[in-house]
């Protein structure tokens, strides 16, 4: 698996592998502080997080990277380069590329033409990085076996409403989604 840019990409043992290594880093999250030696890691986020950024670029420099935050301002997307430039260009400085962005498509785009892996932070669609740290949490709730079990999402009919859906049916869990009328 080079990218992880939709929840509905992500197989069963794609997902037991993430959940279990994302547990190992928050028991001792510097167990590996030169996994990203001499590696830098793009951080492109046109939708603003405090949250994403700081733990995105705090995961990177305790693997012992160089985080290169970027806005949308800073890449010339729309002004002069295609998102396939761009990527080819990120991918000849730098080692992996976090996305948070509006639109899917983009970052579609930006995984097929970039030769590094590409990591969707957030999208309008999808939200799978923030699924995963939920499925951390249930793991740490219940344990690994979560088959058959019942969940229920309550919120806005959005990204996470969608990945939710989806991460039920990779893992065998029932998900009940209930949100509000026209959301």
């Amino acid at each position: 698996m080079k990218d992880l840019l939709r929840t509905e990409d992500l197989t069963r043992d794609n997902v037991e592998l993430l959940l279990s290594t994302a547990s190992e880093f928050a028991t001792n999250p510097l167990r590996s502080q030169t996994a990203l030696a001499h590696k830098s890691v793009a951080i492109y986020m046109t939708k603003p997080s405090t949250r994403t950024r700081l733990a995105t670029e705090t995961a990177v420099a305790h693997l012992g990277g160089t985080p290169i935050f970027l806005r949308g301002d800073d890449l010339q997307l729309g002004r002069g380069e295609t998102i396939a430039d761009t990527a080819r260009i990120i991918s000849g400085f730098c080692d992996a590329l976090v996305v948070r962005t509006f639109k899917q498509s983009d970052v579609d785009k930006l995984g097929q033409w970039a030769s590094i892996p590409v990591i969707n932070a957030l999208t309008d669609d999808d939200h799978p990085t923030q699924l995963l740290a939920d499925w951390v949490t249930i793991r740490e709730k219940f344990g690994s076996d979560i088959s058959g079990r019942k969940f229920t999402y309550l919120g806005d009919g959005n990204n996470m409403t969608h990945a939710w859906l989806i991460m039920g049916a990779i893992m065998g869990a029932h998900v009940v989604a209930a949100t509000p009328s026209g959301k």
